[in-house]
Order: C-alpha cells, then sequence, then structure tokens
C-alpha cells in the first residue's frame, strides 16, 4: 500500500454498512450502501493506486453491488485482475444505489486516480 493510502472495513463482510468518509471511494456488498463496505483513499495527486479485492486484509472480490465516490477524483473498478474484462468509471461525487445486473458480483479491482480527469 502507497505512503498515505488508507483501507477502511476490512473487517467482517457482515458489518453493518457505514458511511463512506470523504475523500474515499467505497464499495459495498448490498443495494443502497448496504453492509461490508471496504472504503479506498489515495491522497497522491501523482500516483495511481490499484486495490485487488481478491486479497487480504481486502477480501471483497465479486461481491459489490453498490459504490460511493466521495473523492474529488476518479476512480474506476474492473471486472478482471489484469484490469482487462471491463472497466467501469467511478466519476467524482457520484453514489451508485445498485449497479446493473450484469456488473453485480464482478468487481475484482478498485482503481483510485491520482490526476486522471476522466475515464
Amino acid at each position: 500500500m502507497a505512503a498515505g493510502a488508507q483501507l477502511v472495513g476490512a473487517g467482517s463482510a457482515n458489518a453493518a454498512a457505514s458511511p463512506c468518509p470523504s475523500t474515499y471511494t467505497c464499495i459495498y456488498q448490498d443495494r443502497n450502501f448496504g453492509r461490508g463496505v471496504r472504503g479506498f483513499s489515495n491522497p497522491s495527486a501523482n500516483a495511481d493506486l490499484y486495490w485487488y479485492l481478491d486479497t487480504q486484509p481486502i477480501n471483497f472480490n465479486d461481491q459489490m453491488t453498490s459504490w460511493i465516490n466521495h473523492r474529488g477524483r476518479y476512480s474506476e473498478w474492473f471486472v478482471n485482475r489484469n484490469l482487462m474484462g471491463g472497466a467501469h468509471c467511478m466519476p467524482p461525487n457520484v453514489k451508485v444505489k445498485k449497479v446493473t445486473l450484469q456488473e453485480n458480483d464482478t468487481a475484482t479491482v478498485v482503481a483510485t486516480y491520482g490526476n486522471l480527469t476522466a475515464c
């Protein structure tokens, strides 16, 4: 993990929903931001961070149903570990209560970008 990067909610996947802190991108197990939150920050304006959901302590592969991007910068999620199989933009300050049926439970990587202005 890069210096200053933070992960929240890596405890029990059955934990109650918790708010997404400002400056974080958060993913949730259930629609409407319920259960199993994982939050990712990237304080750097010059570096991109990739969070692999199939590793410890994250352990959240193929479980995302809703997301919030409270960061002032773009984030993105990917279906496959090699950043292939579909990229999904997470614009700044956007909330998605429920991803599409085709997207549901398919996220494997979350990218938090330092200076990307669009995705």
